[in-house]
């Protein structure tokens, strides 16, 4: 055999061998990226509580007395000046000396002056001494708790009256949080899967505290927010608040998705480079929707590849889903 017959031959067993034996190449791993733009975002703190009506009053009498007629039951509509029930005095030897053991009990002097709603505040907000109960403004029964020909006892609530035309949250917030919030800001309320904007018009004017169920304590505030647009909302039910504390510029925020962990709790994202990714350590800052403030680590311009814990590694290759 020629020598250069023996030559083609071993040519291309090699070739054969170098081919079929290459390690197989990885499949590039296909990503979604997002552009990481330095813009404006809307700086918010989280609040929990409950819708309540606009207003609400409770109702009751000075003194003894029995209920003669009941007219209104709960759930109807009142108007204001509408009388929701009438009564007949009782024959009690205690009548002419309730409001003095009040006042005594209560150590409050405005009641012996006669003035028995101011002396109590907002434990009954609306006493009557006369014979009928009216209704103080337009709006729904919420409470009747007396039947007709039963005696009412002296300051105690009768009847609630509630109008819901205009719909609020009060809301709790963290200490922290709770300083950054003033009447004015705007701010999204959460309720029965329905979103609501709003705007605060109520801040306590101090921080309270209240215990919880592991025996520590914790200190919030409140504020009420009230509801542009009621429509649908339940009146009494859980509500989340999101209020607008500040505009920022220059943020970069990216997606929940694109931000991961490693074994040391640092924080990192994946950036594309050209047809690979390259692990990026990084800095976060607030909460921004479903995006994450990045504060250090990340460029305006970069590409940063969403779902950072999809068999990544530092280096690897990818293609970009288009």
């Amino acid at each position: 055999m020629k020598k250069s017959a023996i030559l083609v031959i071993l040519t291309a067993i090699i070739c054969f061998s170098l081919t079929a034996f290459r390690p197989e190449q990885p499949t590039p791993a296909t990503v979604r990226t997002v552009t990481a733009v330095a813009g404006s975002s809307l700086v918010s703190v989280s609040a929990s509580g409950a819708l309540e009506p606009y207003r609400t009053r409770t109702l009751g009498v000075a003194g003894y007395a029995v209920a003669d007629r009941v007219y209104l039951n709960v759930g109807e509509e009142v108007r204001e000046g509408q009388v929701i029930m009438t009564f007949a005095a009782a024959e009690n030897p205690a009548a002419a000396l309730d409001i003095e053991e009040i006042a005594a009990s209560a150590d409050v002097s405005s009641l012996l002056d006669g003035d028995v709603a101011a002396a109590l505040g907002d434990s009954v907000a609306d006493v009557f001494s006369a014979s009928e109960l009216v209704s103080p403004f337009d709006g729904v029964i919420t409470a009747i708790n007396i039947e007709e020909g039963e005696q009412a006892a002296p300051l105690s609530v009768l009847a609630e009256v509630s109008d819901f035309s205009r719909v609020r949250a009060r809301v709790r917030l963290s200490e922290e949080d709770f300083a950054a919030v003033s009447v004015g800001m705007p701010a999204d309320v959460s309720s029965g899967g329905k979103s609501y904007r709003a705007v605060v018009i109520e801040v306590s004017p101090m921080v309270r505290s209240s215990s919880t169920l592991t025996g520590g304590s914790e200190r919030y505030g409140e504020a009420v927010l009230e509801l542009y647009d009621p429509s649908g909302a339940l009146v009494g039910s859980s509500a989340t608040a999101k209020i607008y504390t500040e505009r920022r510029s220059g943020v970069i925020a990216v997606p929940f998705a694109a931000v991961d962990q490693d074994a040391q709790n640092r924080e990192f994202v994946y950036v594309l480079d050209g047809n690979c990714a390259r692990i990026r350590y990084v800095t976060s800052g607030r909460e921004f929707g479903n995006n994450l403030e990045i504060t250090g680590g990340v460029l305006g311009g970069e590409e940063i590849i969403v779902d950072a814990s999809a068999a990544l590694s530092d280096g690897c290759a990818v293609e970009v889903e288009q």
